[in-house]
């Protein structure tokens, strides 16, 4: 078997194996009613940007990497690809940030800014399977996404229990 092959599906098997360690992790972690990723979510985007940077090196400037077209377009797809996921590691990482208490919460994505909600207009709470996430919706309209990877998850979890929405 080609050793890509082999590569590609050890890294899909560690990553299989890593995401429920770091849910269960980001679940137990007290953070006092913070929401905010861990460091494995800096890391993952730096892996991803000093790939990108080799990728990108040895593009410009390797000669046997991608010495044909078609190996040129896999490899900018590569660099392309691995370039986004750091930017979205990145972006995560040092913007998406919340707080909650019993009576509030407020939550920051760069992709859809600020959200500052009070928990009785909590109309539900579901968690989409698909995108492994928890939306919470309030009655001006606003969701509120919460992935269960953020540190403190577990204690809004605990607290929309209590409220009375089973998620």
């Amino acid at each position: 078997m080609d050793s890509s092959i082999i590569l590609g599906l050890l890294g899909g098997a560690v990553a299989v194996l890593l995401g429920p360690v770091i849910t269960r992790s980001a679940a137990a972690k007290q953070t006092n009613g913070k929401l905010y990723y861990g460091s494995w979510l800096f890391l993952l985007g730096l892996v991803c940007l000093l790939f990108t940077a080799y990728l990108g090196w040895k593009f410009l400037f390797g000669e046997e990497l991608f010495s044909n077209s078609a190996d040129a377009i896999y490899g900018l797809i590569l660099i392309c690809s691995f370039g986004l996921s750091a930017y979205a590691s990145l972006a995560e990482y040092f913007k998406v940030k919340g707080q909650f208490d019993s009576d509030i919460i407020t939550f920051y994505s760069p992709w859809t800014g600020i959200k500052k909600e009070r928990w009785e207009t909590l109309v539900s709470a579901n968690f989409n399977a698909l995108m492994y996430w928890f939306v919470l919706e309030f009655e001006s309209g606003k969701k509120v996404r919460i992935t269960p990877l953020l540190n403190g998850y577990g204690e809004l979890k605990k607290l929309l229990k209590d409220k009375g929405f089973e998620v």
